[in-house]
């Protein structure tokens, strides 16, 4: 049986977590941009700012040479979550160009796939919101700042989806969605959505930290629990749900992503041109720190 979540159902608590450490932790991937630099392996656009020297990301998706960079100092003056650099992503919206239906929407890099199926991950990471008006203020228009996308068939023809699962800020929303597809070759609109969840407010000038397990399984038997801390430091769970229906079926499960993704940008281009007049902002700015893929909590956690 499928355990299916409605748009509007969320759950919170405050929890204490993971005291124990486990004796056999496995981390995948971690990224603390301790290097000062930042590195990626293949780029869809723009490259300016890669290093050999950084943590090798599988893919980056940056709309200029200016999108990416490795900083000591965040914007206001704030210092890095932990260590000496973090991540900051830049979005200009002068340089969105809607004849590039995707890389120019996008400050991003991707870890790889592991080429395995139905695995059960830990996602740890910490992300920083500016509230400067060029910054990350609110904004009604969405945009995705985390996500998890799928490895399409593409020698079966299988085309490019929406991601099965992602964090959304509108306004001074975050909001976690995911979706589900258990066809082996996924077709326009064969993707469902699973839920959607309020997962607390976008706050400003404070380091968000999340720790987020996802047994990916679109046959309903997956795993789907989000923590994030409050503005008091207390952890807060705002579900944990077993028999969920989450990612599709493909050779891999999903790779995760960071940064700024904006999606909707075409939107506001027609409304406005692609000029800072009649927009809220001319740019978008957001940090990542303490980025950990694993297989058990305590590994993974900011």
């Amino acid at each position: 049986m499928r355990f299916r979540l409605g748009p509007s159902l969320w759950i919170v608590g405050v929890i204490a977590l993971f005291s124990a450490s486990a004796a056999h932790a496995w981390v995948i991937f971690a990224d603390d941009w301790s290097s000062g630099y930042w590195n990626a392996l293949d780029h869809k656009r723009a490259s300016g700012g890669s290093n050999p020297a950084g943590v090798p990301w599988a893919i980056s998706q940056m709309q200029t040479n200016a999108a990416g960079l490795a900083v000591s100092t965040l914007e206001g003056g704030f210092a890095p979550r932990k260590g000496s650099h973090a991540m900051q992503f830049t979005w200009y919206r002068s340089s969105f160009n809607p004849s590039d239906s995707n890389n120019t929407r996008k400050a991003h890099l991707f870890t790889d796939w592991e080429y395995l199926y139905k695995t059960d991950r830990w996602y740890g990471f910490s992300m920083f919101l500016p509230s400067a008006t060029n910054g990350m203020a609110d904004d009604s228009e969405w945009e995705l700042l985390t996500q998890w996308q799928s490895r399409r068939d593409v020698g079966a023809g299988e085309m490019s989806r929406i991601p099965p699962a992602a964090i959304l800020h509108k306004d001074n929303r975050l909001v976690f969605k995911w979706y589900y597809d258990e066809n082996v070759l996924s077709f326009p609109g064969s993707q469902i959505l699973g839920g959607q969840i309020e997962v607390g407010p976008a706050d400003k000038d404070v380091w968000i930290d999340w720790l987020i397990r996802i047994r990916w399984d679109p046959d309903g038997n997956g795993i789907l629990e989000i923590n994030r801390k409050n503005s008091g430091g207390s952890w807060v769970r705002y579900i944990k749900q077993y028999g969920v229906a989450i990612g599709y079926n493909d050779i891999s499960d999903p790779q995760l992503g960071i940064g700024i993704y904006k999606y909707d940008a075409e939107k506001r281009y027609n409304e406005a041109g692609n000029t800072s007049t009649g927009s809220d902002y001319y740019r978008r700015r957001i940090y990542f720190d303490e980025v950990t893929i694993a297989t058990t909590a305590n590994e993974a956690k900011p």
